[in-house]
């Protein structure tokens, strides 16, 4: 029993950095995403204009 109350409890993690993670993830993958768009189109564009 003594063992157990000497052990060391993990801190609580703050909930503000949990929502600043999300909020930065969340940017991150908007910014991939519209990068890959642009890139899908300009693979598109060049692709039309070289012919078949």
């Amino acid at each position: 029993m003594q063992r157990m109350k000497n052990t060391p409890a993990s801190p609580p993690r703050p909930t503000g950095s949990l929502f600043a993670g999300m909020m930065i993830g969340s940017a991150i993958i908007t910014m991939a995403a519209q990068a890959m768009m642009l890139g899908v189109g300009a693979a598109i564009r060049d692709s039309s204009t070289k012919g078949g």
